[in-house]
């Protein structure tokens, strides 16, 4: 008798620990998915280029969701009925799908992505404090003779 509650206990524990083992090895499997996602966004948008973003290609519901409740509260006071309104939340959101197709392809432009590393550099050296080599690289400074002619007055007094 006592041998056999022995073993229920030593079963007992060992079931325990094999499901101890199953949850960590669950919670290393989801690690490693979610490295292996992160590292394959990573990889998909080095091969987009410098400067490149992941864009979405659907809207977000925010973005045509108080639309939408706007029409179904304004549909008695311009006589729509139950098609019009639906059809007109239809045309709606193949609107705002259509700007968001537009908008992923000008944000991948090579304009955009310049733009991006260009912001991302400058941005970098002025935390730095190297700002005045930033308006040397970009091209945009002016001769020091034009930024000290603010006031006539007050360079005159200076010279």
């Amino acid at each position: 008798m006592e041998e056999t509650e022995a073993k229920q206990t030593l079963l007992r524990l060992k079931l325990k620990e094999l499901e101890r083992l199953k949850q960590k090895r669950s919670k290393q499997e989801a690690e490693s998915a979610a490295t292996a996602e992160a590292e394959a966004e990573r990889l998909e948008l080095e091969a987009l280029g410098p400067g490149a973003i992941k864009t979405s290609h659907v809207p977000h519901w925010r973005t045509w969701m108080p639309a939408c409740g706007v029409l179904w509260m304004v549909k008695d006071q311009i006589n729509l009925g139950p098609f019009g309104v639906g059809f007109a939340i239809l045309c709606l959101m193949a609107t705002v799908f259509a700007g968001q197709q537009l908008l992923n392809k000008m944000e991948n432009t090579p304009w955009r992505r310049n733009l991006r590393v260009l912001s991302a550099a400058r941005s970098k050296l002025s935390m730095e404090g190297d700002e005045p080599e930033v308006k040397a690289k970009s091209g945009n400074h002016e001769p020091e003779a034009k930024a000290k002619s603010g006031n006539p007055k007050k360079s005159k007094k200076a010279d």
